[in-house]
């Protein structure tokens, strides 16, 4: 099981939320999203479902944060979904930590199958 927070290095530089709620709903239309009323760290968290697999994306309230947990594969898949539908910096500022021994970078050309071959954490 994958645990993995992702984080950006450009202060300047946000996910768009409810685009991210939009694009994952439309990959993978069971997902489910609640929103977190009142939470001081999280705005909602999106259950992906793909077959027998889960991942739950956590939108939290810091700056290009997430969090995505869950079944190895789609979570490879969600990040990779991720890097493709939003405006990611193309620097690899983008980092999904906890993924491998080492920060990985999220950029527009991540793909899934790159992310299985990282060395795991």
């Amino acid at each position: 099981m994958a645990d993995v927070m992702l984080a950006c290095s450009d202060d300047d530089w946000d996910f768009d939320r409810p685009r991210v709620i939009d694009d994952m709903q439309r990959l993978w239309p069971s997902s489910t999203y609640s929103a977190e009323e009142g939470a001081v760290d999280t705005l909602g968290q999106l259950v992906v479902r793909d077959g027998d697999e889960t991942a739950l994306v956590e939108l939290l309230t810091i700056p290009g944060g997430l969090g995505v947990e869950g079944d190895d594969r789609l979570v490879a898949e969600v990040l990779a979904a991720l890097a493709r539908t939003q405006p990611v910096p193309a620097d690899g500022s983008l980092l999904a930590l906890g993924w491998a021994k080492r920060a990985v970078p999220l950029t527009p050309a991540t793909t899934a199958a790159g992310l299985m071959e990282a060395e795991p954490a």
